[in-house]
């Protein structure tokens, strides 16, 4: 069994799923990466003051079997000697996907590596009183190579990427100690060596400390590790008075900063950002939470404060900087093509879940670019085999539409497909906002989970460029431009607006997002949006709790339910390339019914479950479109009074034709042929799935555009009988548009109707 920590224990324990069995420690049995390093595990015993063990381990794979072998476990500790977890030494390199790149080392589910290492030679309760040399390396073997060269004690981290945060951690931990770096002599190390901003050393030929111990000698070691060292030299700032000296501006040295401790590059809407090499963490370069980062880093190396107008042109330099590389930039969740990633959000770490076809797993990534707002919020380290009810004790979710919000919560975890949107209705004292606010806290929490309905599309788009989780509250009346702008949002699309009013360039906002709000009223009622929204009604809560009581036994199973979902979705994503639907049945969200099929599959119950809370979503949606427009129920009641009968009219006329059914007490009625006309076109999708058909002609003779209206079934079959029609009769499934380019006529079309 892979050996547990006392911090993870819990967290290791619960992923049973995921772990090998139990297997006997044999540290007795060599192991190649030792041998081909000639150390003794015993030798190895007698120096390291954290567990180091052979053990019969396991390593997940994507597409391939998992890989078992016999491997080298090494303890990771904090500062204070608290167990972080374990790295695993593999007897060779293997690839856990097929686009992954080889390596024979892996930590153990559930590990920190941000700011963790091995201790060599010292214990961490001696950090404090250590004086003299305290050398931070990336690996194992050459942390045993310069102690045994040396005597110096050295902290082993995982790679060099971690040099830097490990650098940050003794700087505090043993303030009395002179730190020094060593690292491999390539570009990667060096790198790293620079950004930690302390003394740093690498071999003067060969590639790690390692091999100069193997091919040189212990001498060689101990002479390359004094004579070689490098100091990073310290700049001086330049005064107003000497600005003229060849003295470094604060401009610069910002500019020099910022690059030693970050990669710069831009996302697809030119927005440039900071990823920290030893955190992992993405900031944008004109976010408050870099400008906090930037200030508060650089005062404690420097004895400065950063001023506001150096701070200005260092942005500006760092951004033209930035637009040379390109990079995706992610909210909370990435990946496609069934692998997802979901970024936990912790500080000061790239910890993240890996969602793929039949499992999930933690770690560190490196590879993804994920970006947190200020008000965005860590989600707790899920666990494996939890279970969902303790959920709906506190989200008051009807047993007939759970399937659903279970599917949605899943579908908000694959940014590759269209998003649904989430509609919660309910009287007062329903729970709704209690229970929007629970679901979101399983997937994206932030400082404010439920928010005001924007107003505006342009707020909209900004609330969304930030959170990955649009949730809005209390929704009583949703305007036309604001429900196309959800469409958008939705199923994807992009925002622009002049950047400033002195010039002509556009700020782009680009992006797709789930959305969720509620109210007492329905307030989606556009057919475009209609048909991309899961509505639930809610029932009236009779035997309430306290809120405070409820929230605190949500907070502690929250790494239970949430480690469930997972579950459930890795299973999911295995099944659903069996769910499959007849060309009928095909609703406009088809990726969604495919889900959430496999969905209901995953937990034990029958697809058509499913499909039939989803079919009776929808007819909801379809009676709230049709009650919504004057002119669908106009023309509705003139099909039930005229069955059979299909005509062929100008919207002239139709507009004549139909006044004799309008609603009593209607304002909205269209008061010319042109509003006619745009809202037959936006109910005749509604209407065609009660088999009324609503299609326009185009230009008939004389230039009039024309309208067909009618029921082509026989006289005896009642329309309001028949089964809805699918969305896939007036939709194309594999397009995504919104209604605003369908309402509006061109020039041409509207001279006569």
């Amino acid at each position: 069994m892979q050996p547990t920590t006392q911090k993870a224990r819990l967290s290791e324990e619960s992923r049973t799923h995921y772990v090998a069995p139990p297997a006997q420690s044999n540290d007795n049995t060599p192991h190649p990466y030792l041998e081909r390093k000639e150390i003794v595990l015993d030798d190895l015993h007698e120096v390291c003051k954290a567990r180091v063990t052979i053990e019969e381990g396991v390593v997940s794979r994507h597409g391939a079997p998992d890989w078992r072998s016999m491997m080298v476990f090494r303890e990771l500790v904090d500062a204070a000697g608290e167990s972080a977890g374990f790295e695993r030494i593999l007897p060779e390199k293997i690839q856990k996907a097929d686009d992954a790149k080889a390596s024979d080392k892996f930590t153990t589910p559930g590990s920190k590596v941000s700011g963790t290492f091995t201790p060599i030679g010292f214990e961490p309760a001696e950090l404090l009183s250590l004086s003299g040399p305290l050398v931070v390396c990336a690996g194992l073997a050459d942390g045993y190579s310069i102690h045994l060269a040396t005597g110096y004690p050295v902290a082993c981290c995982v790679g060099e990427m971690m040099v830097g945060s490990v650098v940050r951690v003794l700087r505090t931990a043993a303030g009395c100690a002179d730190l020094l770096a060593a690292v491999d002599n390539d570009e990667a190390g060096r790198r790293a060596a620079r950004s930690a901003g302390i003394k740093w050393v690498c071999p003067a030929r060969l590639k790690d400390w390692s091999d100069v111990r193997q091919e040189e000698g212990l001498q060689a070691v101990r002479e390359q590790l004094l004579a070689t060292q490098e100091v990073k030299p310290v700049v001086e700032l330049a005064t107003e008075e000497d600005a003229s000296s060849d003295k470094q501006s604060q401009t610069d040295l910002i500019v020099a900063f910022v690059q030693a401790w970050n990669d710069l590059f831009h996302d697809e809407n030119d927005v440039a950002y900071a990823r920290h090499r030893g955190t992992g963490e993405v900031r944008a370069l004109g976010s408050r939470a870099f400008r906090h980062w930037l200030t508060a880093e650089f005062y404690d190396q420097h004895d400065k404060a950063v001023r506001d107008q150096s701070l200005r042109e260092a942005r500006m330099t760092l951004e033209g900087i930035a637009m040379k590389e390109h990079r995706p930039v992610h909210i909370r969740v990435a990946g496609g093509s069934g692998r997802y990633w979901l970024d936990l959000g912790l500080p000061g770490s790239s910890r993240c879940v890996h969602l793929r076809s039949g499992a999930w797993s933690l770690e560190e990534q490196s590879e993804l670019m994920f970006c947190r707002s200020e008000s965005a919020q860590a989600l707790p380290e899920p666990l494996a085999g939890g279970s969902l009810e303790p959920l709906w004790k506190v989200a008051n979710v009807p047993e007939q539409a759970r399937l659903l919000v279970v599917a949605w919560l899943v579908e908000c975890l694959r940014p590759d497909t269209p998003f649904p949107v989430l509609e919660l209705l309910g009287e007062q004292g329903s729970g709704k906002s209690g229970t929007q606010s629970a679901l979101r806290r399983l997937i994206d929490p932030n400082a404010a989970d439920l928010r005001g309905a924007p107003k505006s599309a342009e707020d909209l788009f900004v609330s969304g460029g930030v959170n990955h989780v649009i949730s809005i509250e209390n929704v009583s009346h949703l305007p036309a431009p604001l429900q196309d702008a959800l469409c958008v949002v939705a199923t994807g699309g992009g925002f622009a607006r002049r950047k400033l009013y002195t010039d002509s360039d556009e700020s782009v906002i680009q992006l797709k997002r789930p959305v969720m709000l509620n109210g007492i009223s329905a307030a989606v009622t556009q057919q475009d949006l209609v048909s991309r929204t899961v509505t639930v009604e809610v029932p009236v809560i009779h035997d309430a709790q306290a809120k405070d009581k409820l929230e605190e036994e949500f907070e502690a199973k929250r790494p239970e339910i949430i480690g469930a979902l997972l579950n459930i979705a890795a299973r999911a994503l295995e099944i659903l390339p069996e769910m499959s639907l007849p060309a009928a049945r095909r609703p406009r969200l088809l990726e969604f019914a495919l889900l959430g099929m496999a969905v209901a599959t995953a937990m034990g119950r029958d697809p058509e479950e499913f499909m039939r809370q989803y079919d009776a979503a929808r007819q909801d949606g379809l009676e709230r479109t049709l009650e919504a427009s004057p002119v669908a129920t106009a023309i509705r009641d003139w099909a039930e009074i005229h069955p059979g009968d299909v005509r062929e009219e100008p919207a002239k006329r139709w507009l004549e034709i139909l006044t004799d059914s309008k609603p009593q007490g209607s304002d909205t009625w269209p008061r010319s042929a042109k509003g006619l006309g745009d809202a037959m076109r936006r109910a005749a999708p509604a209407l065609r799935q009660l088999g009324i058909e609503c299609r326009c002609l185009g230009k008939g003779s004389g230039g009039v555009v024309r309208w067909r209206v009618g029921i082509k079934v026989p006289e005896a079959m009642s329309p309001m009988s028949r089964s809805p029609k699918s969305d896939a009769d007036s939709w194309d499934i594999g397009t995504s548009g919104t209604s605003v380019r369908e309402v509006s006529l061109g020039d041409a079309d509207r001279e006569v109707f």
